[in-house]
């Protein structure tokens, strides 16, 4: 077992990351750009175990050339189990999208300023934006469904049949 290691503080307080807490990761940067020389940051959530015991649910942005991780969002009410990039669209700016303890987060990219969230009361794991705006989620139970969430009606509807998931893998493997 990997021991914790101090990465320095923040909030005048002394950090240290605990190996495993590092709950989902993007490669989706929103600058577009496929070519390692000139792509755009790359953005993780992550749960930062503060050494006076306190634990900081974050979207961090992590610059490719440095690796250096900055935190990027005011703090979540717990670590999300998911995160996708939204690319600028007609439907809106650039923006970052966090799904925890079935709610749906937007995040600033630039700012890091959260949106009020908007709740959908179904778990997941998985979460994917179209360029068009559609966000989809994958539960985590085992009859895996993908759900389209529509945050103007704060509506979760599934879009293959409970289970399909499950059969397709099977005939699959």
């Amino acid at each position: 077992m990997r021991a914790n290691k101090t990465v320095g503080t923040f909030n005048g307080a002394s950090t240290e990351i605990k190996a495993g807490l590092c709950m989902a990761l993007t490669l989706a940067g929103l600058a577009g750009s496929a070519s390692p020389a000139s792509a755009g940051p790359i953005y993780a959530t992550g749960q930062l175990l503060r050494t006076d015991g306190v634990r900081e649910n974050r979207i961090y942005r992590i610059d490719p050339t440095t690796g250096v991780a900055t935190p990027l969002s005011d703090l979540l009410p717990t670590a999300p189990a998911a995160l996708a990039a939204l690319p600028a669209s007609s439907a809106g700016p650039a923006r970052l999208i966090a799904y925890t303890s079935g709610t749906l987060w937007t995040i600033d990219p630039l700012t890091g300023v959260l949106s009020d969230g908007v709740s959908f009361g179904v778990s997941g794991t998985g979460l994917d934006a179209l360029a068009d705006g559609r966000i989809f989620l994958i539960t985590a139970n085992a009859a895996a469904q993908v759900f389209r969430l529509d945050t103007a009606t704060s509506l979760a509807e599934s879009v293959i049949e409970p289970g399909a998931i499950a059969a397709a893998l099977a005939t699959a493997y």
